[in-house]
């Protein structure tokens, strides 16, 4: 009797073992995101921002409210930048989603700068978009202005964003 209660603890041990093993997964943010130090500048910085964006064109201003801004850091002092979609979609005049990677980041006390950056990437329908990049997080209260050429448009578009850390 005692060898059937042993064989049976064995048997419970081996499944709780392989179970601990199988349903141990990494969440979405580690396969997300790099292994980047909690000190690094870059990881103060990263998060989720809301806030509002203006745009100017030819001297027409355009207000959008309540934007969800998304920092991502790629290694200590890098992050890349993921600006949505804005834009009146029924005037045809939505503006892609950015995604800027390789935006430097530094600080001096405590006022952390994102590096001037120039990007260039194509839309999903082919429009070329270019421009610069830069802006400051202190106090978790994320600026960043933004120049963008977008398709054939003659002007820039100049964008400022502020937004505060979720």
């Amino acid at each position: 009797m005692q060898m059937k209660n042993l064989k049976l603890f064995f048997a419970i041990m081996l499944i709780s073992v392989g179970l601990t093993s199988v349903l141990t997964s990494c969440s979405d943010k580690e396969k997300d995101e790099p292994n980047v130090p909690a000190s690094s500048v870059a990881y103060k910085v990263a998060g989720t921002y809301t806030g509002d964006m203006d745009c100017t064109v030819m001297n027409t201003d355009f207000e959008f409210e309540d934007l969800e801004v998304t920092v991502v850091s790629t290694d200590e002092s890098t992050v890349e930048i993921n600006i949505p979609s804005c834009g009146p979609a029924e005037m045809h005049m939505q503006m892609p989603a950015l995604k800027i990677p390789g935006v430097k980041v530094s600080v001096d006390n405590g006022v952390y700068t994102l590096a001037t950056t120039e990007f260039s990437k194509k839309t999903e329908d082919g429009k070329l978009y270019t421009g610069k990049i830069h802006g400051s997080y202190e106090k978790n209260e994320l600026t960043v202005s933004y120049e963008l050429n977008y398709g054939t448009m003659p002007l820039p578009l100049m964008f400022s964003y502020t937004g505060v850390k979720k």
